[in-house]
C-alpha cells in the first residue's frame, strides 16, 4: 500500500485537488481526509466535545455552541485558536490523541483490505509529523495574495483575522521547498486539473516510488 501525503494552506486549493483525485471512480484513490476526522472527533457526545467546552470559553461571553445543531460552533472557536498560539497547543492537545487513533484504524482497514494507494489530506501534515508515513508528499501551492484572497472571500473575513489563519500554519513556501510534488493552483481549473490528473497517474506508477525531489507537473 503506498501512502501520499496531500497537503497545503488554507485556501490554497487542497479540497479542489482531492475532488480532482476522486472525481473519476475507476481511477480514484481511497482518501482519508483529516479535516473530516477532525470534526468526527470533536462531534456532540465524545470526550473531546466536553473537554473544549471546559477549556475554551468565548471572551464576549456568547455560547461556543450551536443553538440549532448542539455541535461545537466552529467558526467561534477558530477565532480563540488562530489569535492566539498557546489556545492553538491547547486545543490540539485535546485532539491530536483521537484524530490520530481514528486514522490509524483506517489506514490499517486499507491495508487489511489491499487497497493500493491512499491520500492522507493532512493540512497539517507537516507540522504533525505525518510526512513522515508517506512515501510521498503532494504540496498543492497558491501564492501569498492569491491565498490571502480567496481566504477572506470564502470565510467573509476581513485580511487581519485571514492573515492570522495564514499566519497559523507553517509557511506555504517552506511546505513547497520540502514536497516531492507541487501543484501549482494560482491559474484556472482547467491547468490545476490537467496538473492533478498528470500527477494521479504518476502516483499509480512505480516510478512515483523513487521521484525527485520538488518535481513539478
Amino acid at each position: 500500500m503506498k501512502i501520499v501525503g496531500l497537503t497545503g494552506g488554507i485556501s490554497s486549493g487542497k479540497s479542489t485537488v482531492t475532488r480532482i483525485f476522486t472525481s473519476d471512480a475507476k481511477t480514484a484513490p481511497a482518501v482519508i481526509d483529516l479535516d473530516v476526522i477532525a470534526r468526527q472527533v470533536v462531534a456532540r457526545g465524545t470526550p473531546a466535545y466536553d473537554k473544549i467546552l471546559r477549556h475554551f470559553k468565548d471572551p464576549e461571553g456568547g455560547s461556543l455552541i450551536e443553538e440549532a445543531t448542539g455541535e461545537i460552533d466552529r467558526k467561534r472557536l477558530g477565532a480563540l485558536i488562530f489569535a492566539d498560539p498557546l489556545q492553538r497547543k491547547k486545543l490540539q492537545a485535546i485532539t491530536h490523541r483521537p484524530i490520530f487513533i481514528e486514522m490509524a484504524k483506517q489506514l490499517l482497514w486499507h491495508f487489511i483490505r489491499g487497497t493500493d494507494l491512499v491520500i492522507l489530506d493532512a493540512p497539517l501534515l507537516y507540522e504533525a509529523g505525518l510526512h513522515r508515513l508517506t512515501s510521498s508528499v503532494v504540496v498543492v501551492y497558491a501564492p501569498d495574495d492569491v491565498q490571502l484572497k480567496r481566504l477572506m472571500k470564502r470565510d467573509n473575513i476581513d485580511e487581519k483575522e485571514a492573515r492570522q489563519k495564514i499566519q497559523a500554519q507553517m509557511p506555504l513556501d517552506k511546505k513547497r521547498e520540502r514536497a516531492d510534488f507541487v501543484i501549482d493552483n494560482s491559474g484556472d481549473l482547467k491547468d490545476t486539473e490537467q496538473q492533478a490528473q498528470s500527477l494521479l497517474l504518476l502516483l499509480r506508477s512505480q516510478e512515483s516510488l523513487f521521484a525527485t525531489r520538488a518535481l513539478h507537473v
